[in-house]
């Protein structure tokens, strides 16, 4: 199981300070940047064309776009893809439009692509479509849109939903979890077959970060 530095903000000082942070740990391949635009909730972080002058030495970018129509947001990040290391895109599915074609120009783009659902979110909103296009699926654990929030347990039933989902459909994909994760709720999240997990909160106002990456790193088996 990966983990993944989860970076919401509105401030470009504040995505700078966090970004050292991550680049002092080496053994950091990935950032989640979440973007926010205010209509998909209360909320509203910088955006991708913000994050262009950044130097991000050999670390690549997982976008989770929380936002009323996620595919604005992919034609930034190909106006962008000379400037930024991107690996993938999310996109929350509560007020997207197209899902298959939200997830085909991520993948055109030559990006990994995934959805995003929310807690309270069904697995059935995952249209029958978007599976042929999707690399990862990622489940909140928190309602989406602010960091701090506490993990729900109910996520990990979803977990167990979604395996048994793609046995069903004949389907595998990456399974990701974000929002709320302690160092007492990584050992679970790996027996229950998660390949990645996004944490920031919890590492951001950490007294060392390196020290504290390094905790949650010892509870992976």
């Amino acid at each position: 199981m990966q983990i993944y530095p989860a970076i919401l903000t509105d401030s470009v000082a504040t995505f700078a300070q966090q970004l050292a942070l991550v680049k002092q740990e080496s053994t950091i391949k990935t950032i989640q940047v979440d973007v926010i635009d205010a209509l998909f909730t209360d909320n509203i972080t910088i955006t991708p064309s913000d994050l262009v002058d950044f130097d991000f030495g050999a670390l690549s970018i997982d976008f989770h776009l929380m936002t009323e129509e996620p595919m604005d947001y992919v034609w930034e990040l190909i106006d962008c893809r000379q400037q930024l290391p991107t690996q993938s895109v999310t996109g929350q599915v509560e007020k997207m439009s197209q899902q298959s074609a939200f997830l085909e120009e991520v993948k055109r783009a030559g990006w990994q692509a995934g959805l995003a659902l929310n807690l309270h979110t069904p697995l059935e909103s995952i249209e029958t479509t978007a599976w042929e296009y999707l690399d990862h699926i990622l489940l909140m654990a928190v309602e989406a849109g602010e960091q701090g929030q506490a993990f729900n347990q109910s996520v990990f039933s979803k977990i167990e939903q979604l395996h048994a989902l793609m046995k069903k459909l004949n389907k595998e994909v990456k399974i990701m979890v974000d929002g709320g994760i302690k160092i007492n709720h990584v050992s679970a999240l790996q027996a229950a077959k998660v390949d990645q997990i996004a944490i920031g909160s919890a590492l951001f106002t950490a007294q060392n970060f390196n020290e504290e990456f390094s905790k949650f790193g010892k509870e992976l088996v």
